[in-house]
Order: C-alpha cells, then sequence, then structure tokens
C-alpha cells in the first residue's frame, strides 16, 4: 500500500539551495515547501504506479 503524502514528505531531506546559472541561491520557506510538496507528488504517483502495473513489469521479466 502507498504511503500517505506526510509520511513520504517526512522521509526526504528538505532542499536548502538551488543552482541559478552557477549561483547558489537559498530558497525561501515557501520554495522549501513547494519543493517538498512536488517531490512527494511524484513519489506518491510512484509507488501508485507500482502498485498498480507491477505485475505487469514483474509477468514481462519472467515471460518475454
Amino acid at each position: 500500500m502507498a504511503q500517505s503524502l506526510e509520511e513520504i514528505k517526512a522521509s526526504f531531506e528538505a532542499p536548502t539551495h538551488r543552482v541559478v546559472d552557477g549561483v547558489q541561491v537559498d530558497l525561501t520557506a515557501e520554495e522549501v515547501e513547494a519543493t517538498l510538496n512536488m517531490w512527494a507528488d511524484n513519489e506518491l504517483a510512484r509507488q501508485l504506479d507500482e502498485e498498480q502495473n507491477g505485475w505487469l513489469k514483474n509477468r514481462l521479466e519472467n515471460y518475454p
């Protein structure tokens, strides 16, 4: 079963900066939250896809 968004967000280390044109720029609190939310959404989608379609991948690997 897929984890909740809160569990997924808690598993990530919050980003502190990003690099723009070779210069390190500190993130604001809103940017940190938005980045964590995006990462959590992507991980949840990956987990749900694995739950729904994992059987197909396993079958294709075992019966080429």
